[in-house]
């Protein structure tokens, strides 16, 4: 019997056990046996790990879990869901482990998550957005390990943003100009203008320039001009693209910030102006016209919104504009008119 135990023996067998086992079988012997757990914490304290040892063993282990990902299939939005929080963790761990040791390995592991936008959105089922939210924050992440890498090119951080912003097929990158903002810097800006400038003096003439392709590079433009806070490059950017007349909410929302308040009033009381109806006309409108001191004509404005939609957000906005004495009147109105609303009973 003895002999046979022996035989079954051998460092390759043991060797096939794999590491965790071996160790969880060591520590429970050990536990038991006073003189191996004194042996194995002296050996333990002489192979204190390199300082790079973790992080090696990370990047490895990282390099794997990306490439994982690459075999997804199935087509369903359970892998999504999946897929999508796998990629946190690994974009957790890139930046938590990684990220501080050496930005430039970090930011190529967030790159290689990147770049399977395309066989990973067309292999599952991304009804729920999961898997678009977690690689649109990989592109955030990725920017800001750019960020730190220290002397970095300005002008290879312009190409890789715009080469980001042409190949977006399902808006995983529709953020990425803003997320990289800091990596780029002054001079990546204007290197990222150019190459946008490029592509437009580059498009043909008829057909082409009502392509979204075409327009979409407007985007960019305005996207760089909010970056540098430059209101101006930002209106020329819609006018260029025809679309100003649809953004002038927007517009006059960055008038309006800028300081510029009596030309975002000329902006938003445009008889031409067709401001998404999503936009909340009303609370922008009363802020400028307090702003330019019309207080009276901003009450109004919030009024007239309450009475359309009576809301508590709308009401104290109201109230923030009346004087103290008029108070009670105005809360008894709101009350009679919420209490008549459509939206009462439900």
């Amino acid at each position: 019997m003895t002999n046979r135990s022996k035989s079954k023996l051998s460092l390759d067998r043991l060797e096939n056990l794999g590491a965790q086992q071996l160790a969880r079988i060591v520590v429970k012997r050990a536990n038991d046996d006073p003189a191996l757990r004194l042996m194995l914490e002296a050996l333990l304290e002489q192979h204190q790990p390199s300082p790079g040892s973790e992080v090696s063993a990370l990047m490895r282990s990282l390099k794997r879990r990306i490439s994982a990902l690459d075999d997804i299939s199935g087509y369903d939005w359970h892998s999504a869901a999946a897929t999508g929080a796998d990629i946190e963790v690994v974009c957790d761990d890139i930046m938590s482990g990684i990220l501080d040791v050496d930005p430039d390995k970090a930011a190529g592991l967030l790159a290689d998550i990147a770049e399977m936008q395309d066989h990973l959105m067309e292999a599952t089922d991304d009804s729920d957005g999961e898997l678009g939210g977690a690689l649109m924050a990989v592109v955030w992440n990725w920017g800001k390990a750019w960020a730190h890498v220290a002397g970095r090119d300005p002008g290879q951080v312009a190409q890789i943003v715009f080469d980001g912003f042409q190949d977006n097929p399902y808006g995983v990158m529709d953020e990425i100009i803003p997320a990289f903002g800091e990596a780029l810097g002054e001079r990546g800006l204007n290197r990222l203008e150019q190459l946008f400038r490029a592509a437009i003096d580059g498009t043909g003439s008829g057909s082409a320039k009502d392509d979204w392709s075409y327009r979409g590079l407007f985007y960019g433009l305005r996207e760089i001009a909010d970056l540098r806070s430059d209101v101006d490059d930002f209106i020329a950017a819609h006018i260029e693209a025809g679309t100003e007349l649809i953004y002038v909410h927007e517009i006059a929302e960055r008038l309006h910030h800028a300081e510029r308040s009596a030309e975002a009033l000329e902006w938003l009381e445009r008889p031409d102006g067709r401001a998404h109806p999503n936009n909340d006309r009303a609370t922008l409108l009363a802020d400028v016209l307090a702003s330019l001191g019309q207080n009276a004509k901003a009450g109004d404005v919030l009024w007239a919104a309450f009475q359309r939609n009576p809301t508590i957000e709308r009401y104290n906005a109201c109230c923030g504009l009346a004087s103290k004495h008029e108070l009670p009147a105005l809360r008894n109105k709101a009350i009679e008119i919420a209490g008549g609303h459509e939206s009462a009973g439900q």
